[in-house]
């Protein structure tokens, strides 16, 4: 389930209720009833926001503390767990901040407010509620847990570790969460102390001792890098640009160390989306790689401007645009690239893609051809292969029969194991033949008897 979209009334409705409660809990008149009741309309109003949950919560902390047993909650709140077990989000909120407001620490309560919002995909609120409850019951093992699950959706894999090692080490764990465990372990930086000599004293030292060497924050800020440590690394590269001032492979590594990091976390995201595509699900995947693809975008933008005879980052400037979509803005870029430049095959190749994107299917065939019998020279293999591929294919779709074979037929003579092209070019041979028989057929004399 997805939050209802909002509109600009209610919103301002919204606005004008928050408002008013921290009025209400603000001042010499005191009103938390009101304060609670305001904060609830907000809420149920607007659940993903975690804004309205942490007033009211933080207008519960007046209330006296009163604990409630596991089975007078049941009973007491059997409105709210009915509507919590039928997945009715909207009641379940609502019952569920009536409740609190009678007990702010019932920890039943709280962790199913936790689920009810997890179920919802509403990962942040989720964790506002979870947290309360470990406030209060630190040692929690299922508060802690699904504040584990809620830190993983939102890609905060540092702290869901945290949290995952706060439970014992001889919970029984199923598998999947064993795996979990190992992936973050494995890809994040350790966060225990190392024993004897800090390394990052000694780094202190030498930075003091020559502060303005790029050469040396490079190199410290590569020993980061291959432990995972990508703030700690652009930390320590922007210090270094503050100490020397615009330097060109101090920017180039901090956007490589930017980019790589977005990258990371995206294996990461990968890798446990594989693991259960429930603990980590397919929006948070797509989240990252859309913050991935633009970070990428940003990254290329600048050194195609830091670098503009380099026509290198031109090309691969084209190429996100490309991969972002905006295809005709790819085609502007690469008709900036004059032709003599090395990079002339995979420019030809982006330009096929490209025009092909556009449905412009004889430009793009024409790019293919150029490469194929023009560029073979100077094209990589996996750059002409592709050409070859997408070449057959497109004139195949476009009733060149004839071409197709010879193109993806040339392909399998250099690249035997591309199974792909194999079976495209069998089912094309398949129809020519079949096209063959029929024309025999007709034209026979033996047809008309």
């Amino acid at each position: 389930m997805k939050p209802h979209i909002i509109s600009q009334s209610q919103r301002r409705h919204i606005q004008q209720a928050y408002e008013s409660a921290l009025i209400a809990m603000g001042g010499q008149a005191k009103n938390h009833l009101l304060a609670h009741q305001l904060l609830s309309e907000c809420i149920t109003q607007d659940p993903a926001t975690p804004i309205y949950i942490n007033a009211l919560f933080e207008n519960l902390q007046s209330l006296p503390d009163r604990p409630v047993s596991p089975w007078i909650s049941k009973l007491r709140n059997w409105k709210f767990f009915q509507a919590a077990k039928g997945q009715r989000v909207a009641d379940a909120i609502g019952f569920g901040l009536r409740a609190l407001y009678r007990h702010r620490t019932d920890l039943l309560v709280l962790c199913r407010l936790g689920e009810v919002c997890q179920v919802a995909d509403l990962w942040a609120a989720a964790e506002c509620y979870l947290r309360q409850a470990l406030l209060h019951n630190p040692n929690d093992q299922r508060a802690t847990r699904l504040l584990a699950e809620s830190l993983l959706q939102q890609a905060r894999f540092e702290e869901s570790l945290y949290y995952w090692q706060q439970l014992p080490a001889d919970k029984e764990l199923d598998s999947q969460v064993r795996d979990v465990i190992q992936c973050l372990q494995t890809n994040l930086p350790a966060t225990e102390a190392p024993t004897g000599e800090n390394p990052a004293n000694s780094w202190e030292q030498e930075i003091e001792e020559n502060s303005t060497s790029p050469q040396l924050y490079l190199e410290l800020s590569q020993r980061l890098v291959q432990e995972n440590r990508w703030d700690e690394a652009t930390s320590l590269l922007t210090r270094g640009l503050s100490a020397i001032g615009s330097n060109s492979e101090l920017l180039d590594q901090l956007e490589t160390v930017r980019l790589e990091s977005y990258r990371h976390r995206h294996e990461i995201a990968v890798t446990l989306h594989q693991i259960n595509p429930q603990i980590l699900g397919p929006e948070t995947l797509r989240d990252l790689q859309s913050e991935l693809d633009r970070t990428e975008l940003q990254v290329c933008e600048r050194r195609a401007r830091r670098y503009p005879t380099d026509y290198h980052y031109q090309l691969q400037l084209a190429i996100c645009l490309r991969r972002t979509g905006n295809y005709r803005g790819a085609l502007k870029q690469l008709g900036q690239i004059p032709e003599t430049d090395q990079t002339a095959a995979e420019v030809t190749l982006e330009t096929g893609k490209c025009h092909q994107h556009l449905h412009q299917f004889s430009e793009a065939v024409a790019a293919y051809h150029h490469l194929i019998d023009g560029l073979e020279n100077q094209a990589e293999r996996c750059i002409y292969e592709q050409a070859l591929y997408h070449g057959g294919i497109l004139t195949d779709a476009m009733g060149n029969g004839q071409r197709a074979q010879q193109w993806l037929s040339r392909l399998l003579e250099i690249s035997p194991d591309y199974q792909d092209a194999r079976d495209r070019l069998d089912k094309i041979k398949v129809i020519s033949d079949n096209k063959g028989t029929n024309n025999l057929t007709a034209s026979s004399p033996e047809s008309d008897s």
